[in-house]
């Protein structure tokens, strides 16, 4: 599969291991995509907030919080639990993965909500932040210990209850696509890591690598947490062995999956382009890519 030709490259700038500050350019959505993308503690960012991870000593990772304004800037937000994750929801509210591994709702207040799930792993939120899903404990299971089974769930902000999605101890990485009830997740039911996709009470379905057994051509990765939606597509960034991040585009509907380029962090731009943070020591910061797959 041949890389999308590249439509436009901006946003050059030197990082100091903070926020960098990026050359003035007359992109200034490039150079404020820059300012967050080429953080080094950045963990995962969705809609404007930011989960910042650093090492903070052996095998310790110390975690915070914040808001990512329209210039670049960012803002932090004053959590007193230190979560593992925090992703924005409706009403002003936060989901966050505390370093416990409970999932909680933050009001706007910031003060605890209510708990989602007394362990939960790999929390997400839905674009319009009224559904979270996340891995967790079948009904019944109280902790999490090696050798128990896990479950994907999902549940409304404002519902009593979760909905269980899938029964398949080896899936992850639960991610909803834009625009309908449906969930897109990383399975390794059938000896490879692939996308499938299920809706709440239906059986779930393989999506890639259909019938495969190894890795070879015409393989398609998956996903993690570097990911961006734009026109019903998923863009997510692959890591290399040499130590590079590629971007793939995935569209769902159709199962087309294409290698686009180099670049990591994709994030959808205002005109439905999507930004990605090239290697550091080029001349550019970021790319632009198409959101159809075609220039």
């Amino acid at each position: 599969m041949l890389p999308l030709a590249l439509v436009a490259s901006a946003c050059g700038g030197d990082g100091d291991g903070g926020t960098p500050a990026p050359t003035p350019s007359a992109d200034a959505e490039l150079d404020a995509y820059c300012a967050v993308a080429q953080r080094g503690d950045l963990a995962t960012w969705v809609g404007d907030v930011l989960t910042l991870c650093a090492s903070s000593g052996e095998d310790e990772v110390a975690c915070s919080s914040g808001l990512s304004a329209a210039t670049g800037a960012v803002t932090q937000i004053d959590l007193e639990l230190a979560p593992l994750r925090v992703l924005p929801a409706s009403g002003g509210r936060l989901v966050a993965l505390l370093a416990d591994e409970r999932l909680v709702v933050l009001g706007p207040d910031r003060a605890i909500e209510r708990e989602l799930a007394a362990w939960a792993s790999d929390p997400w939120v839905s674009d319009d932040g009224d559904h979270v899903m996340w891995v967790g404990l079948p009904d019944g299971v109280d902790a999490w210990d090696f050798g128990v089974p896990t479950v994907l769930a999902t549940q409304s902000l404002d519902a009593s209850a979760r909905t269980v999605l899938v029964d398949d101890e080896t899936a992850s990485t639960p991610r909803p696509i834009p625009g309908s009830r449906d969930v897109l997740f990383v399975s390794t039911s059938t000896g490879l890591a692939s996308f499938w996709r299920v809706t709440p009470g239906s059986q779930p379905v393989q999506l890639t690598n259909v019938g495969r057994d190894e890795v070879g051509p015409g393989f398609v990765p998956v996903a993690d947490r570097q990911l961006a939606w734009s026109e019903g597509a998923l863009f997510y960034g692959v890591d290399e062995e040499d130590g590079s991040t590629r971007i793939w585009r995935f569209d769902p509907a159709t199962r087309d999956a294409t290698e686009v380029g180099p670049g990591a962090w994709p994030r959808t731009a205002s005109d439905g382009s999507v930004l990605a943070l090239q290697p550091s020591g080029g001349a550019a910061c970021a790319a632009r890519y198409p959101a159809g797959g075609t220039p």
